[in-house]
C-alpha cells in the first residue's frame, strides 16, 4: 500500500469456538493507531451464498499460537489469499462442506506463492496477494469468478466482504461467518482520508482498492485477511488487505485490487494447477516435436 506503511501485526491467543476448529491472533498497528481485527458490526452469512471461502487450518498442538486468515476458491485446486497469510496455511485450509453447510472440510496446501512485488520489510503493501494449490481438486463448489476490469467497481459501489474475525478489539472469533457492506471510494479520496497517517502510495489506485463504512459503524478486522470484497452480484474484486482503527468511517479499508493482478493470477494457475485450465496454453513437448528416427 505505497512507501511507507505503518501496519504490523502482534499475534495472541483466542479461543474460537468448535464447529470453525482453529484459534486465532489479534493484530495490532504500530503506535497508537488502533487495531487489526475482522468484520465489525457485521450480520450473518449464509454459507451457501460464500461456498468459494475457506479459512485456516489449525494445527494439533495446543500449545501453538496459530494465525487465522480467509482464502477465496478461484480454480478447482487453486486458493487466493493475501501475502502477509503467507505460511499461515501450513497445517491446512478449511473448506466448505456442501453436506454439512460448515466450513470444515479439511485440506492440504502444497504450494503458497506470493506476488513478486510484495516486499512486507519496506513497509509496502501494494500486490498484497497469494496464490496456494490445494493437494486435491474440489470438484462439488462453483469457483468464484474474478474480475479484470481496471474500471470496476465504480465510485460509491456498493461491495460487500465477509470473514470470521472478531468483531471487537481483543474480542474472540465469530463462530458464524459474518458478512458486511462497503462502499468504494476513489483512489485520490482514499489517499486524502489517510494522509496523516504517513501511508501513502495510494492516489493512482493501480494495486489496491478502499472501501469505507455504508453506515459509519461496519468494516473489516482481524481475522478477515485474505477473504473476498465482492459486487453484490458476487463478482471478487478485492482480497482484504488491511484496516486503521476498524471502528471509524474516517479511516478507509484497503484490499488488493484483483484487476491490477489478474495477469499474474491467472499465470500462476496455468503454472502450478493440476487440473490446467482449457484456456491456458500449451508447449509442445521437445520429443514429440521432433520427428521420429
Amino acid at each position: 500500500m505505497g512507501f511507507v506503511m505503518v501496519l504490523s501485526f502482534l499475534k495472541t491467543s483466542i479461543a474460537v469456538s468448535p464447529s470453525v476448529a482453529t484459534t486465532t491472533t489479534t493484530a495490532m498497528l504500530d503506535g497508537e493507531h488502533g487495531t487489526r481485527q475482522l468484520i465489525v458490526q457485521g450480520v450473518p452469512a449464509d454459507p451457501q451464498d460464500y461456498p468459494f471461502f475457506a479459512l485456516t487450518a489449525s494445527d494439533a498442538y495446543d500449545s501453538t499460537i496459530d494465525n487465522v486468515c480467509g482464502a477465496i476458491l478461484i480454480h478447482s485446486d487453486i486458493l487466493l489469499s493475501a501475502a502477509h497469510c503467507h505460511g499461515y496455511f501450513n497445517y491446512g485450509v478449511q473448506l466448505f462442506s456442501p453436506e454439512q453447510q460448515q466450513f470444515n472440510r479439511k485440506s492440504r496446501i502444497v504450494e503458497q506463492w506470493r506476488h513478486p512485488n510484495f516486499n512486507r520489510h519496506n513497509g509496502n503493501y501494494n500486490f498484497d496477494i497469494l496464490v496456494m494449490r490445494l493437494a486435491d481438486p474440489v470438484n462439488d463448489i462453483v469457483p468464484v469468478p474474478l474480475n479484470n476490469d481496471p474500471n470496476v467497481p465504480s465510485e460509491g459501489q456498493v461491495l460487500k466482504t465477509a470473514g470470521f474475525g472478531a468483531s471487537e478489539y481483543q474480542g474472540e472469533l465469530s463462530s458464524t461467518l459474518m458478512q458486511t457492506e462497503v462502499q468504494y471510494i476513489l483512489p485520490r479520496t482514499c489517499d486524502k482520508l489517510i494522509s496523516d497517517l504517513q501511508i501513502t502510495g495510494i492516489e493512482n489506485g493501480e494495486e489496491v482498492l478502499c472501501t469505507e463504512s455504508t453506515d459509519g459503524k461496519s468494516g473489516i478486522c482481524l481475522g478477515d485477511s485474505g477473504g473476498p470484497l465482492l459486487t453484490l452480484e458476487g463478482l471478487l474484486v478485492g482480497v482484504t488487505s488491511w484496516t486503521v482503527q476498524c471502528r471509524q468511517r474516517s479511516v478507509p479499508n484497503g484490499f488488493t485490487r484483483l484487476s491490477a493482478v489478474y495477469d499474474w493470477i491467472q499465470e500462476k494457475i496455468c503454472e502450478i494447477s493440476a487440473d490446467t485450465p482449457s484456456t491456458c496454453a500449451t508447449t509442445p513437448s521437445a520429443n514429440t516435436s521432433l520427428p521420429l528416427v
